[in-house]
This record gives structure tokens, sequence and C-alpha cells, in this order.
């Protein structure tokens, strides 16, 4: 991790393309503003964290739903089988 000491309108550069620049400070917060290409996305950590989350829960409830229809598939193939006919 690199740590870095930047006042008031200072920047730094990431890349060719992504400048990070103080803004402000004032009272123990930071105000940062952010020159990114429309294609990069820029997100808070804690959004990106909810958005993972989400993104992993709806992961795992189609995995589920999967496993649930499959299941159930086999389910009614096995009992298509098994029933006696209604001749």
């Amino acid at each position: 991790m690199l740590v870095l000491t930047r006042r008031k309108d200072e920047s730094i550069h990431i890349g060719d393309d992504v400048v990070v620049n103080v803004a402000e400070i004032r009272k123990g917060q930071v105000k940062l503003s952010i020159d990114a290409p429309r294609h990069v996305p820029v997100y808070r950590s804690e959004l990106r964290e909810r958005m993972t989350d989400t993104a992993s829960a709806t992961r795992a409830a189609k995995s589920s739903l999967s496993e649930r229809a499959r299941f159930r598939s086999v389910s009614l193939q096995r009992d298509a089988f098994s029933r006696p006919s209604a001749e």
C-alpha cells in the first residue's frame, strides 16, 4: 500500500487517465475530486462492498433456485416412470 500526504489543491495521478485532487479539508473531513474517464467505475468503498454482497447473494439465490429446479425436474421424471399407467 502506498501512503501519500497531500494538501488542499494538490493531486495524485493514477495511471494516465485518473487524477485525484484534494478539494477541501475541514473538521476531520477530506473532500476529493476524481477526474476519470466514463468507462472507469468509481465507487465509495461501502457501496462497493454492498454491491459485492448483493451480487454474491444473487448468485447464491440463483444457484439455489437452479438446484431446486434440477431436483424438481429429476423428481418429476422419476415420478413419471414409477407411476402405473392409467390404462
